[in-house]
């Protein structure tokens, strides 16, 4: 191992661009329209909030991409030289392997973003579409709930139809249906 790799520690790191692979897991990345969006956020900012994660790979100053492709994708259409990522650095480099699942699946919490015009589509949705429409869609709101979501009409907030129905359960509704329209 080199020097370089045995001094890296696990936590963010500021990496070149040119420093981060990106394998075939990470390489089927969100449509042009979010992947537009991040980068002009990008843009405006010159620095990302959100950290993908990579890990330290045998070679020195080379960073394979576990999770992030997107925020990478839209980085590279910005025009950024460097990236912030959560850099895992295992003291075997197989153990990155058994990490990259549970980054996985870790991270699929922070891939659908809510915009505003999601939400007041979402509303809209809720107060316009019958019982049999809101069970078709298959965004979690079943033959029990769909009659309770007529019956309660007419939602104004997002804070409205949570404070009904319950936060999580609307929320999940909302990322349902937003990854559907993605």
């Amino acid at each position: 191992m080199g020097k370089i790799r045995d001094s890296i520690k696990t936590q963010p790191y500021l990496l070149s661009m040119g420093q981060i692979e990106v394998g075939e897991e990470n390489s089927n990345a969100s449509n042009d329209k979010v992947i537009g969006k991040i980068s002009e956020n990008l843009k405006d900012t010159q620095i990302n909030f959100v950290l993908p994660v990579a890990y330290v790979t045998e070679q020195d100053d080379k960073y394979h991409l576990l999770s992030g492709g997107d925020i990478f994708e839209a980085a590279k259409l910005a025009g950024l030289k460097e990236l912030w990522v959560f850099l895992i650095s295992p003291s075997k480099p197989t153990e990155s392997k058994k990490v990259f699942e549970q980054v996985r699946t870790l991270s699929k919490l922070n891939e659908i973003t809510i915009e505003p015009e999601n939400i007041d589509d979402f509303l809209i949705l809720l107060n316009t579409k019958t019982i049999s429409e809101l069970c078709s869609l298959k965004i979690g709101i079943g033959p029990k709930t769909a009659p309770k979501v007529v019956e309660k009409r007419s939602y104004s907030t997002l804070g409205e139809v949570q404070a009904i129905f319950g936060v999580k359960k609307v929320l999940r509704w909302l990322k349902t249906y937003n990854h559907k329209q993605a």
